[in-house]
């Protein structure tokens, strides 16, 4: 495992990585690599790393808690509990899957419940037209929560989660009051191109985070401790794994808050991360007993790690891993070098002040136009109102349209509720 995270680091594929195994009953090793800021400081076992989208098993399993106890049908209408939730037709069941046709959303994440109330003007597909992942969705869960409980959601992480497992310096909000404890996070020094390993960090901007969706930070130590959570198979654990839709991009499957998939022939249920500057994956294999976690400040390395370590760890003979495919997607696609001439107007780069999405950039591939952002290169179709559906699905809520023509050209794409700007 050493070995692995000194190639990751030698690489440049993150300044700093920790990395532990569970069984049902204790921890089992932990590892601590590199820096966890640019003065030199090493990653320990009380460096505290964002854990991002693993925040949304908190939600799923402290709702699973509410239907069990009687006080929460999963199968209500969302605005028949929340009545300020600006969509019908949409079910906790659905934002649980994300099977609510609605959209990922990364505009605003000071305000989570401007992002759920902004829903009412955003497209929709229909109900159960399969996967669509979205942040705003358990955005809106969280505020649920705190409906059905009477108390902040971050109370309830403490209460029903972070006291019961010993979860000692997890912390369930992303604040200044804890950015001490925190490692560094980085991304890449040039945000205009997507990112290849080998190309220079630079130190992430910081961010407070206050929603459902993906405020905890943890060391990897509590973060695999929650893991084992998941190998005791009680009944929220079994509910919230439970596979509900197929993600055909990750080639797995969507339970409650948690992906499921089968390695070796054992069930796999666990979850990964991504903030601003911050990396983590958690595994749990349900079949072996066995729980890894593995956390980064940079853009990548974690599935590598936590792979490796929970195979290891299960005695899988498994080959030294290679660190081919850390580039984003997107650095593979070849650009045509000029747009084709009714398209010249909405290509281009343009950028937010959003440290969740600096930049996009409409360009063309084969004549065809695409949108690259968050190191992705999604397919752009015309639609009859002016916009743009973004993504591959043909019933894709993701919606972007092009403002304030001058001079030949747009000067504004507006993508969820993220304005982007040309900057020249």
């Amino acid at each position: 495992m050493g070995a692995l995270a000194a190639k990751l680091i030698a690489a440049g594929a993150t300044p700093g990585a920790a990395v532990a195994v569970a069984d049902r009953e204790r921890i089992l090793w932990s590892g601590y690599y590199g820096q966890a800021d640019p003065a030199g400081k090493p990653v320990d076992a009380q460096t505290l790393f964002e854990i991002g989208s693993i925040s949304k098993s908190f939600t799923a399993s402290c709702l699973v808690r509410q239907s069990q106890a009687g006080r929460l049908d999963l199968q209500a209408d969302m605005r028949s509990l929340l009545p300020w939730f600006p969509l019908d037709g949409i079910t906790v069941h659905h934002l649980l899957s994300h099977t609510g046709g609605i959209i990922c959303s990364l505009g605003d994440p000071p305000s989570p419940k401007a992002e759920v109330l902004a829903l009412a003007a955003s497209a929709r597909a229909p109900v159960g037209s399969g996967f669509w992942y979205s942040n705003v969705g358990y955005q809106a869960l969280a505020y649920l929560l705190e409906h059905l409980t009477g108390e902040p959601f971050a109370e309830t992480y403490r209460r029903e989660i972070i006291g019961p497992l010993g979860l000692l310096r997890t912390e369930p909000l992303t604040t200044n009051e804890v950015r001490p404890r925190l490692a560094i996070g980085h991304e890449t020094s040039d945000d205009s191109r997507p990112w290849r390993l080998g190309d220079p960090l630079a130190p992430a901007t910081w961010v407070e985070y206050r929603g459902g969706d993906g405020s905890v930070c943890a060391t990897v130590v509590d973060l695999a401790a929650y893991g084992r959570s998941f190998l005791a198979g009680d009944a929220v654990a079994e509910r919230m794994a439970a596979p509900v839709v197929e993600d055909p991009e990750e080639g797995c499957w969507y339970g409650y808050g948690v992906m499921l998939q089968t390695v070796a022939g054992r069930r796999w249920v666990g979850h990964g991360g991504s903030t601003v500057g911050f990396r983590a994956k958690l595994w749990c294999d349900l079949d072996a007993g066995l729980c890894a976690a593995a956390v980064v400040n940079g853009p990548t390395g974690t599935r590598l790690l936590c792979e490796l370590a929970l195979r290891v760890a299960a005695g899988d003979d498994v080959p030294d891993p290679e660190l081919a495919g850390l580039d984003d997607p997107a650095a593979s696609v070849t650009l045509d070098p000029e747009p084709p001439g009714e398209l010249r107007p909405i290509c281009g780069l343009y950028r937010s002040h959003n440290p969740w999405a600096p930049t996009l950039r409409v360009a063309t591939v084969g004549g065809r136009p695409v949108a690259i952002a968050w190191g992705e290169a999604s397919p752009l179709r015309p639609l009859r109102d002016g916009s743009f559906r973004l993504g591959e699905p043909d019933w894709s809520p993701e919606r972007l349209r092009f403002e304030l023509p001058h001079e030949g050209r747009f000067l504004r794409a507006v993508h969820g509720t993220t304005a982007f700007h040309r900057p020249e």
